[in-house]
């Protein structure tokens, strides 16, 4: 469940659209087949990104490698043509393939291959274990590796004002942390049993006052699924539960979808996706399921402070609340010995102050989001699947440049 609102890719309705996406999603396919055989990171770095997304394609690194998502619904000829171009210059180009590297892109393409199809046995879970245990001190040797690694260690103890030595920790804590939960997540709901959730009754106190629609809003943290699966499924049967995604293949939306006795739906990003949230929302019976720890690459942002730095966060989750007329419900989901805990913070309400603009209000929200990312990040940041990358949200000169 994720967060594909106002993506700031407008469709043009003068475009001449083809009959399907699947021509250039067999280009993207044969991109990422190509790719594969070299470290993600590696990989991700020899793609054309800027000149991918002027086709309507976002190429995303996760945990299991590239996966390509379309930003709009309808494409051109010009588009099919220009990412044809693009394909040929990928396959073209000669892959760095030392022996060093094609060993550490084998092992990867093993864990790779027990997070997908693996169960989160005790077995597997070792084996994930000493899988990253190989690749590590192969990855050291690698010259880029190195110096990616290097930089990330220095963006992370400046950002949370750590010495590298415990940044440098974190950032491998998180590395393995992130790839067993993604095998965990390949069980189905409810098998942990239900989380530690100090703040539940006084939830179930404030929906029995506020009966309307509401807004979920979290971030990449723990097992952020299955805990809008709890708090969604304090409802009564019937309401309407819509979680916002990004990840169009992410399976982990369909196993982990909420109560069956509430209507569940999935939806893609949009502006016709955010027009019908916003009356979904009016109508006073939805509960919306979103993400907000995402940074210019997924729609527009506002600028707001984070980590001390000036900083750039999606705008999405305020704008809908604020049109929506519903309130914000921030929650963060940590694991604490071996246990999923769901911590919560005050209701953010959706209401203007007085004399306050839309633009305004919008940017007050955003940034009352970023203290809650910052604070729950410090409370064990080795639980943010977006601690390598946090320079993406820097609005620097050279923000890009600071992403890992």
């Amino acid at each position: 469940m994720s967060d594909r609102y106002v993506s700031g890719h407008h469709t043009d309705s003068t475009r001449h659209s083809v009959a399907s996406a699947q021509p250039l999603q067999a280009i993207c396919d044969s991109v990422v087949q190509h790719l594969s055989r070299v470290d993600f990171q590696r990989a991700y770095a020899l793609l054309p990104v800027a000149d991918f997304l002027e086709c309507g394609v976002r190429f995303v690194l996760t945990e299991t490698g590239l996966r390509p998502e379309f930003t709009r619904s309808e494409f051109s000829e010009q588009d099919l043509v220009r990412a044809r171009s693009l394909q040929t210059t990928v396959l073209g180009a000669p892959l760095p393939r030392t022996p060093l590297e094609r060993l550490h892109a084998l092992l990867q393409r093993c864990s790779v291959a027990l997070m997908q199809r693996g169960q989160p046995s005790a077995v597997n879970l070792l084996a994930l274990n000493l899988l990253y245990r190989l690749r590590q001190p192969l990855r050291r040797q690698l010259p880029w590796a190195r110096r990616r690694d290097q930089a990330c260690e220095l963006l992370v103890s400046v950002l949370l004002q750590e010495p590298l030595e415990r940044a440098r920790l974190l950032l491998q804590r998180q590395a393995l942390g992130q790839e067993q939960l993604r095998l965990r997540q390949q069980q189905r709901l409810g098998v942990n049993g239900p989380p530690h959730w100090p703040e539940r009754a006084a939830y179930r106190a404030w929906l029995r006052q506020n009966p309307g629609s509401r807004i979920l809003v979290t971030l990449h943290m723990g097992h952020y699924r299955e805990a809008f699966h709890w708090l969604a499924a304090e409802a009564e049967p019937g309401r309407r539960v819509i979680s916002l995604q990004r990840e169009r293949d992410d399976t982990g939306c369909q196993r982990h979808r909420v109560d069956p006795r509430l209507q569940h739906q999935v939806l893609g990003r949009g502006l016709e996706t955010t027009a019908s949230v916003v009356a979904a929302l009016r109508g006073g019976d939805t509960t919306l399921a979103i993400l907000c720890d995402l940074g210019p690459r997924f729609g527009a942002t506002e600028d707001v402070t984070l980590f001390g730095q000036p900083s750039r966060l999606v705008r999405g989750p305020a704008l809908l609340a604020i049109l929506g007329r519903a309130p914000l419900v921030p929650f963060v989901t940590l694991t604490r010995g071996g246990r999923d805990c769901i911590v919560m913070a005050p209701v953010i309400a959706p209401q203007l102050q007085s004399g306050e603009t839309l633009a305004h209000g919008v940017q007050r929200i955003t940034a009352t989001l970023a203290r809650c990312i910052e604070h729950w990040v410090r409370m064990a940041p080795e639980q943010w699947r977006f601690l390598p990358g946090a320079g993406m949200f820097l609005n620097t000169p050279g923000g890009r440049q600071h992403e890992c």
